[in-house]
């Protein structure tokens, strides 16, 4: 059990964390948290050894919400984005998260996760135990460094969620701990089945490499990583990066880079921006990096490329 989402009404409570955050009480929410005198009978019962749900909930446009576990928790948790976006710092990264992006947070993993100030996420979310865990995020080919899932449309069945959810507003006992675990568990095994049809979709891997290409002409300013973009593209690292070398001729990065270099050209051509306003509008901070690299790709100077195409 996570203590950490019961919103407690204690005077002098969590006075560190920000005035605005919260764990929950939002419009339209729905949460269960089950007791730990339940999930320690539940965990003796053989068919819920493998998998036990602990938490889960509803959050409709969850407006400041922040979670944040220095020191993580023993359970697994899942999220999924279906409206909105937020992010995740996991391991040293941030991870931004998107709708039909599920994020998962592997147990006694420190980390900290919310809503996007601009555009906050609408989550369906749980929270579990369980021997067979390690098993499932295997298969889902999620990890601490890949914690994010990019869901084919239809792959998450809401239904089987609110199932769930259900069994568990109405009551704690073996029965109802049971047929929520059965509903989750139905739920990961049909995008285990969904995500390995994808990988091995040839027409799914190339649409989907074309998406991450028109993502990062699109946002050229963004600091991006190459396990970003794998996994919003639900593929491995190393895998993404050698499907996006052989369908656009570029590693990632130089696809990037390349990308910046195009709308700096445009910059140079089309307005008065000097160079450093320039470099910061495609991404660098540095303007000397930036001319560096500028003058590897096109061969000119930024100063000398916009004399020659005025000129």
């Amino acid at each position: 059990m996570d203590y950490s989402t019961i919103n407690m009404a204690i005077p002098g409570f969590n006075r560190k964390s920000s005035r605005k955050s919260q764990a929950s009480g939002f419009v339209g929410q729905r949460l269960v948290v089950v007791h730990p005198p339940q999930i320690s009978k539940a965990s003796r019962l053989v068919l819920l050894r493998p998998f036990c749900p602990t938490d889960i909930g509803l959050f409709p446009v969850a407006a400041h919400h922040e979670r944040r576990r220095p020191i993580g928790i023993s359970q697994t948790v899942f999220i999924r984005c279906f409206r909105g976006s937020g992010w995740c710092d996991l391991n040293g990264v941030r991870h931004l998260v998107y709708e039909q992006n599920l994020l998962v947070v592997p147990a006694r993993c420190p980390h900290a996760y919310g809503a996007s100030n601009k555009d906050p996420w609408s989550i369906e979310w749980f929270h579990a135990i369980g021997t067979g865990l390690p098993d499932y995020l295997r298969r889902l080919g999620v990890s601490r460094r890949l914690p994010i899932l990019t869901l084919r449309p239809g792959a998450w069945s809401s239904s089987l969620f609110g199932e769930a959810l259900s069994s568990l507003e109405a009551g704690f006992t073996d029965a109802h701990l049971l047929h929520a675990a059965q509903a989750l568990s139905h739920l990961l095994s049909r995008l285990i089945v969904q995500q390995k049809q994808s990988i091995e979709d040839p027409c799914s891997v190339k649409a989907r490499i074309e998406n991450i290409a028109g993502f990062l002409q699109e946002n050229h300013d963004r600091p991006l990583r190459v396990a970003e973009l794998a996994s919003m593209a639900g593929l491995s690292a190393s895998h993404f990066a050698s499907l996006f070398l052989k369908h656009t001729g570029y590693p990632p990065m130089d696809y990037l880079i390349r990308s910046r270099i195009e709308q700096a050209c445009r910059l140079l051509d089309q307005t008065p921006l000097n160079i450093k306003e320039i470099a910061a509008s495609v991404g660098y901070e540095d303007p000397y990096y930036f001319s560096r690299l500028f003058k590897k790709v096109t061969a000119y100077s930024p100063k000398n490329y916009r004399v020659a195409h005025r000129g």
